[in-house]
C-alpha cells in the first residue's frame, strides 16, 4: 500500500471478524506491505498465513502507522515488522502470537506497543517484542511464552521505556535492556531455565519492578532500584558489572545479592537494601566494591 492516511477497519461487534488469510508463507508474501504510506490505520482485523503480517522495509518510510484491536498470528516470519525508516508506529490493544520469528519488530523512532482499552498480548513467538529505535515505549502489555526474549531492547535507542507490564514464562530472559532503557513497574516471573533471567541489564535502569520465580531475578549491570525480588531459584540480584543496587527488598532466594563482576575496575554500590530470609547467603561479593 502506498496511500497515506488510508484506514482499513473490520467489524467491531462480538462474534464478527475480518480475517485476512494470505495462504502463502513464502518470503515476500505479506498480508500488508507498506511503501511511503503515512498515517495508515489497520483496525479490528485478523492477519494470518503470510510471511509477514504487516511489513515495512528499510526504504518504506511509512510513519505514524497505527495497528489497533487486531489479532496477528501464524505468519512464518513476523507479526509486525517495521524497519528503521518507519517512525511513530503504534501497536495498540492487539494480540500478536505464534509467528515464526518476531511478534513485533519496531526499529523506527518513537514506536509503541501499548494497552489503551483492553489487554494487549504478545505470546508464542521466538522473540516477543524487539525494539531498535529511540523513544520507544512498551506499556501495559502481557508478554509470555516466547521461546527467546519476551522484550529485547538491547539495541534500543535513548529514551526507551518498558513500563507496567506482565512479562512471564519466556526463554532466555523476560526483559533484556541496554543502557538507553528504563524498565519500571513490571511484574516479571517464570524464566527458570539455567542462567535465564527475569530482567537482564547491560547498563540500563530497572526501578520498582516485582521479580520472582526466575533463575536470576535480575542479572547484569546498571541501576537496580526499589524492587521486590524474591523466590528466584539461584540469585535474586546478580551484579556482573558497574552500577548500583539500592533500596531493594530481597528475600527467599538461595542467594539474595551476589556481585560477581570479575573485571578489575568494576564498581558496584550496594546501599539501603533489605535482604533477609535467603537460604544460603544474603550478600556475596566476589569482585567489585561497596
Amino acid at each position: 500500500a502506498t496511500a497515506s492516511g488510508a484506514e482499513i477497519r473490520g467489524p467491531e461487534g462480538v462474534g464478527h471478524s475480518a480475517v485476512l488469510d494470505r495462504g502463502n508463507v513464502s518470503s515476500g508474501a505479506n498480508v500488508f506491505e507498506l511503501q511511503n504510506a503515512d498515517g495508515v490505520v489497520l483496525s479490528h482485523l485478523v492477519m494470518k498465513g503470510a510471511y509477514e503480517g504487516v511489513y515495512a522495509g528499510s526504504s518504506s518510510d511509512s510513519d505514524g502507522v497505527r495497528i489497533e484491536a487486531s489479532e496477528i498470528w501464524g505468519n512464518a516470519s513476523s507479526g509486525v515488522y517495521a524497519a528503521a525508516s518507519n517512525d511513530s508506529w503504534r501497536v495498540v490493544d492487539s494480540v500478536v502470537h505464534d509467528n515464526g520469528t518476531y511478534g513485533v519488530y519496531l526499529a523506527g523512532a518513537d514506536a509503541e506497543v501499548v494497552t489503551e482499552v483492553v489487554g494487549a498480548e504478545v505470546y508464542g513467538n521466538q522473540s516477543g517484542v524487539d525494539l531498535r529505535g529511540s523513544g520507544a515505549l512498551v506499556e501495559g502489555v502481557e508478554i509470555y511464552g516466547n521461546s527467546q526474549y519476551g522484550i529485547n531492547a538491547y539495541s534500543a535507542g535513548a529514551g526507551t521505556e518498558i513500563r507496567n507490564g506482565e512479562v512471564h514464562d519466556n526463554g532466555t530472559a523476560g526483559i533484556y535492556a541496554s543502557d538507553n532503557v528504563l524498565v519500571e513497574g513490571n511484574r516479571v516471573y517464570g524464566h527458570s531455565g539455567s542462567n535465564d533471567a527475569g530482567i537482564r541489564l547491560v547498563g540500563g535502569r530497572a526501578v520498582g519492578n516485582e521479580v520472582y520465580g526466575n533463575y536470576y531475578g535480575i542479572d547484569g549491570s546498571g541501576e537496580i532500584e526499589g524492587k521486590r525480588v524474591y523466590g528466584n531459584t539461584a540469585v535474586g540480584i546478580h551484579g556482573t558489572g558497574s552500577g548500583s543496587i539500592e533500596g531493594n527488598v530481597v528475600y527467599t532466594n538461595p542467594v539474595g545479592v551476589k556481585v560477581d563482576a570479575g573485571v578489575l575496575g568494576v564498581s558496584v554500590d550496594i546501599r539501603n537494601n533489605l535482604i533477609y530470609d535467603n537460604a544460603n547467603q544474603g550478600l556475596v561479593i566476589n569482585y567489585g566494591g561497596l
